[in-house]
């Protein structure tokens, strides 16, 4: 039986039209970004930029003036996207009252809240701590109702007196101390240098600030010591993490 050709071509013409449609579909469904591996693919990225984006923030605190001296006024600021920001400063206190416009510390109360002062920029003007020393601090951060803790090695607020940074230094304490006798006390013999723990009401860090109470015996009497044996109390600071060791101040008394 023969067949016209004008129907079988019709036929052939139907059956490339649905071959072509069915291939444009399935194809369409395999490159749908919304499911499949390359879809959570995409994700995963998105979400390893924004995780990288928030770990860059944060990255620096400013302290100005730097160093600062005690009871003088301070502006802390930093840069990052967050809900809110406190710094904490342990240790940090103040014997008198706030300066005009500064907030400032109360003993055991060390952290204080940073205000934004545009986008992405945090700012507090404050009472620096009265007690001179080395403060390690940490920021605070929070970000989608979630606290973070935020702290470098670096990260350390110093107060200074004024004629501070003049002193000389050294690379340990007791070199320090040994160096301080020697132009105080011409003459003297160190007998003891031993280290005591910070008074239990001061709360600085141990690792930039010690306080040490030295023996050394004196030929020769002077305006304020007898000869022989005597005794004086020092507190030595280290001027930050890689920094050396300054005599802060000495006394009959820690």
């Amino acid at each position: 039986m023969k067949y016209p050709s004008h129907r079988l071509s019709v036929a052939l013409t139907l059956f490339l039209i649905l071959t072509v449609f069915s291939a444009s579909c399935s194809s369409r469904q395999t490159s749908s970004p919304s499911s499949g591996p390359s879809g959570q693919q995409e994700e995963t990225t998105l979400q390893a930029r924004e995780d990288k984006r928030e770990a860059s923030d944060f990255e620096s605190i400013q302290f100005t003036p730097d160093p600062v001296e005690p009871d003088a006024t301070l502006v802390i600021s930093t840069t990052g996207n967050a809900e809110d920001v406190r710094i904490h400063i342990p240790g940090a206190s103040t014997a008198r009252g706030p300066l005009p416009g500064s907030e400032f510390w109360s003993r055991n109360q060390d952290q204080l809240d940073l205000a934004r002062v545009s986008t992405g920029m945090w700012e507090a003007r404050c009472t620096a701590p009265s007690e001179a020393g080395v403060y390690p601090v940490s920021l605070i951060v929070t970000r989608n109702g979630s606290e973070q803790t935020i702290t470098k090695p670096e990260w350390v607020l110093r107060v200074y007196p004024a004629d501070f940074l003049n002193r000389p230094s050294f690379p340990t304490p007791e070199r320090a101390i040994e160096a301080a006798i020697a132009d105080s006390y011409p003459g003297a013999k160190i007998d003891t240098i031993e280290r005591r723990p910070l008074l239990e009401e001061d709360r600085r860090n141990e690792a930039y600030n010690r306080l040490y109470l030295v023996t050394f015996t004196l030929p020769h009497g002077t305006p304020v010591r007898r000869p022989g044996r005597n005794s004086e109390f020092f507190y030595v600071l280290k001027d930050g993490p890689s920094g050396d060791w300054p005599v802060l101040m000495s006394g009959s008394g820690p």
